[in-house]
């Protein structure tokens, strides 16, 4: 039976033990992707450094999952996207170990765009919170894509950010498409749809979301980026893993300051000792890329058509939509600035506080109260307070 080019792709890319490296030997051994599955070649490959249970398997294919995934493409938002298409994004192409694939739920188009890749600490601070949703609204208002991985933390509030700015935002997964993880965020996820963005990943839709999926989806995240930015991260965590494959890659790497005293700000000084830009702006990161600002958002079909779309909305975006000139401002009530000095970026506990400010307990109850109502400070689950903005 004849099957096309993109049926073989898929096949290759649903055999375990296949991955970018092992597919380009096989293409310029093979000569072209379908010639791979000829039973000759095959057969010639018996004995050498392929696996034998990678060659068993590629001689008899799972044709159904195949049919299945190109069913799954039928669907107007569905695309597989595959080395040499011109939706391809040509700064992952020129990656050493470019996916195969991309399977993209939304708008492909975004992944040719000029984007900005946040990532950091699943638990974050309330200081990293804030500084996350801060920098991804900045740089969104900018026309720059914010790129990020769909986990709980910095890289969802990177996303949720820019939602709320109604731009679009690119979530790369590390999981199959057929479901979104974490669960907690398939609402995020429809969102970030219905805002014109894309979910991303390179595995077959129904990958379970292992361990050693996450850093080969480091390497998209930063291989489409201008640059990457760490917004508190340990040392040994994914967030640096990515920013290390971003200088690998002749990416930018930007890291946000924090606490001495914070572990979390440990990666991100680290970054910084070790060459990478302290930032506290998006101006910050503009400076150090090259970009353009792209025309008004146009997308496209899987043909590569023009197909323009009306933006939409399903989170309320006037709650914690702070300017950005926030940062210049302060409560017109002395008072309440004073109180503003006394508590800074750092945690600090409410007795601390009380001490410090001479208020009684009650008034200086009713400050912080009014205080965390208007976001300029936060309580964390320890009970210390501490500035947002």
């Amino acid at each position: 039976m004849k099957r096309s080019t993109l049926a073989y792709a898929i096949a290759l890319n649903q055999t375990k033990l296949l991955g970018p490296s092992r597919f380009k030997k096989l293409v310029s051994l093979a000569g072209s992707i379908p010639a791979i599955f000829d039973p000759e070649f095959l057969s010639s490959l018996e004995g050498s450094e392929f696996p034998k249970s990678m060659i068993n398997a590629l001689q008899a294919p799972d044709w159904e999952a195949v049919e299945e995934t190109l069913n799954w493409q039928s669907s107007a938002d569905n695309h597989i996207i595959n080395l040499g298409h011109p939706l391809y994004p040509k700064a992952l192409e020129q990656l050493t170990d470019a996916p195969t694939l991309l399977y993209v739920i939304g708008e492909p188009a975004l992944l040719s765009q000029p984007q900005i890749a946040i990532v950091g600490s699943r638990k974050p601070s309330k200081y990293g919170e804030s500084a996350t949703a801060h920098l991804a609204k900045s740089l969104s208002q900018e026309n720059i894509i914010i790129t990020s991985g769909l986990a709980y933390g910095i890289d969802g509030i990177a996303h949720l950010a820019t939602v709320q700015e109604q731009k679009p935002t690119i979530a790369v997964m590390g999981r199959g498409l057929e479901k979104i993880y974490p669960a907690r965020h398939t609402k995020l996820a429809e969102n970030i749809l219905l805002n014109n963005g894309a979910l991303v990943s390179e595995f077959p839709l129904k990958t379970e979301p292992l361990a050693q999926n996450f850093p080969r989806r480091n390497r998209i995240i930063s291989g489409m980026s201008l640059g990457t930015v760490v917004i508190e991260a340990q040392i040994k965590s994914g967030s640096l893993i990515t920013a290390k494959l971003a200088a690998d890659q002749g990416k930018e790497v930007f890291a946000v300051p924090g606490s001495i005293f914070n572990p979390l700000s440990s990666g991100c000084h680290h970054l910084i000792q070790q060459g990478a830009k302290l930032i506290q702006s998006a101006e910050d990161v503009i400076e150090e890329i090259q970009f353009q600002p792209p025309p008004s958002q146009g997308f496209y079909d899987k043909s590569g058509q023009r197909n323009p779309k009306s933006p939409q909305i399903g989170i309320d975006s006037s709650k914690n939509n702070h300017t950005n000139d926030d940062k210049d401002t302060a409560p017109a009530d002395k008072k309440y600035r004073d109180c503003l000095a006394i508590i800074g970026f750092d945690p600090i506990a409410f007795d601390e506080i009380h001490r410090l400010s001479g208020l009684t307990i009650a008034e200086l109850s009713a400050m912080l109260l009014d205080l965390e109502l208007e976001d300029w400070i936060a309580k964390d689950a320890g009970g210390s307070y501490q500035r947002i903005r």
